[in-house]
């Protein structure tokens, strides 16, 4: 069976450039939603105190595009890090505070301070990507712990690709963190 060529060679064109005028810009906005339904905070709940993570990356992007250009974030890196652990704690029902510094936190609270060593995502073509995140968190005097994930994905081109692959890979970074910390705390109040 013989291939018919539209009349007009522009009609080809037209999906191709739809597809491409929808896949993602430079500026990330960095947001975060639990998968998690909210739960009842028990009367004698430990109260935590996320302090806001430091940043300790060597990039001040979030990645790069496989047009080499940068991912640029549009907001803080380290407040939507520390915001979304502070959300996934009090899901897991605890009293969760919020602090910007270490003098912000209310004496007597469970105290978690800590550091973004990484954020970065690598858009090898316009539907492949690699997303890597690491991260170091102390809860009170306790020493450090590390948290990694990395993802790989691959995806339809849309203009919100990237903000929706950072944040499937920061819920898999906290999944183990906030699991970490409630152990922690319930060995700690028994």
């Amino acid at each position: 069976m013989p291939l018919h060529m539209p009349k007009n060679p522009l009609l080809l064109l037209v999906p191709l450039l739809m597809l491409v005028g929808c896949g993602p810009t430079n500026y990330v906005r960095l947001h975060y939603a639990s998968e998690h339904t909210p739960a009842h905070i028990q009367p004698n709940a430990p109260t935590v105190t996320v302090v806001e993570l430091t940043d300790d990356r060597s990039e001040q992007d979030v990645g790069i595009r496989s047009d080499e250009t940068p991912f640029i974030p549009v907001s803080s890196v380290t407040a939507w890090v520390s915001e979304a652990l502070k959300e996934e704690l009090s899901r897991q029902g605890l009293n969760t505070r919020y602090a910007k510094t270490a003098e912000n936190r209310v004496p007597g609270d469970h105290v978690v301070t800590g550091a973004v060593q990484k954020v970065w995502v690598r858009q090898k073509n316009m539907s492949e990507y690699t997303v890597a995140m690491e991260m170091a968190l102390t809860l009170d005097d306790n020493p450090p712990v590390n948290y990694r994930a990395e993802q790989e994905f691959l995806n339809i081109p849309t203009s919100s690709v990237t903000e929706t692959q950072l944040t499937e890979t920061l819920r898999t970074l906290l999944s183990g963190a906030v699991t970490d910390i409630t152990a922690k705390l319930q060995y700690a109040s028994e």
